[in-house]
């Protein structure tokens, strides 16, 4: 059986758990830590009263930091929620003292898996996580791949095509400086700026940067979206297909991790090559960058 250890047992974990089991992914144990122990026992009695609707072989049960050192893959959802008002940045110290005492636990056990990180601010901290382990283990964050469908989402709005006919990604930053570089965006094969208008493709990206602020005023967090986003990337990890994915991941180039498309296939992570960005398009990339450089530097912990 493949094992997954999930830490952070709120909205995010529980949606992520909830996205895997309807995936019908059979032959896994789910290990849920939390510091919540009362709340997560009882989200785990919930998981496991849905398992013979699945007629699956899953376990799913309360862990401890000991089930990482045989678990093949660990997902971060821990750390404070962000407020009306807040950016992720702003979540960036007290997230980093939540996550720096998780890793710690980690690293006294054998973990060789991979540990994906949807903790926010999202490409601070997964940079945060690479350099402290020294690459005991691999590091991914969900990235961009969440921004990314939500960037399919509103082109599908306003164009009527199936979302397997969208080539579309979101570079950089999970956060306010993401970059949408519209010349690399295609449908049906022909590039957006051919389709929509400038003013169109404004109004979709400010839709896409402010879907998590739109959210949070709404609902008071956003949880689903990303949730399938994790389950996603564990299922391919977990039944080892090869997908091209936008993910966060390391840049060595400028010693980073931020959102970029790479081939994931079971703990292979491979970057594409560079995209043929206009001049505009590479500098907002650079830009949002040097905003996860900046923002890193200003952990203190």
């Amino acid at each position: 059986m493949k094992k997954i250890v999930l830490i952070g047992c709120g909205s995010v974990g529980v949606s992520f758990v909830f996205s895997l089991l309807n995936q019908k992914i059979n032959n896994i144990e789910i290990a849920i830590i939390d510091a919540n122990e009362k709340k997560a026992k009882g989200e785990i009695i919930d998981f496991n009263h849905s398992l013979p609707f699945l007629d699956a072989n899953i376990k799913i049960e309360y862990g401890t930091y000991d089930d990482c050192s045989n678990a093949d893959i660990i997902v971060l959802c821990a750390g404070a929620r962000q407020e009306q008002g807040q950016t992720r940045l702003d979540l960036l110290n007290k997230n980093a003292i939540i996550i720096n005492d998780i890793v710690d636990n980690i690293l006294k056990t054998d973990f060789k898996g991979i540990l994906i990180n949807a903790s926010n601010p999202l490409d601070v901290l997964t940079t945060f996580i690479h350099k402290k382990i020294n690459d005991k283990f691999k590091v991914i964050g969900t990235g961009t791949f969440l921004d990314t469908n939500r960037l399919k989402w509103e082109i599908k709005n306003r164009v009527n095509v199936s979302y397997q006919d969208i080539e579309a990604y979101v570079l950089g930053e999970h956060g306010d400086s993401l970059a949408i570089p519209w010349t690399s965006i295609k449908v049906k094969g022909k590039n957006i700026k051919d389709i929509l208008s400038l003013e169109d493709l404004n109004f979709i990206k400010d839709k896409v940067k402010n879907a998590g602020y739109e959210l949070l005023n709404l609902k008071g967090y956003s949880s689903s979206a990303i949730g399938v986003a994790i389950s996603q990337i564990v299922r391919i990890i977990i039944c080892g297909k090869e997908e091209k994915i936008v993910l966060s991941c390391y840049d060595k180039d400028n010693d980073i991790f931020y959102g970029f498309p790479c081939v994931l296939k079971e703990k292979q992570i491979e970057r594409l090559p560079k995209l043929n960005l206009s001049k505009e398009e590479n500098e907002n990339l650079e830009k949002s960058i040097n905003i996860i450089k900046e923002a890193y530097k200003k952990i203190s912990i």
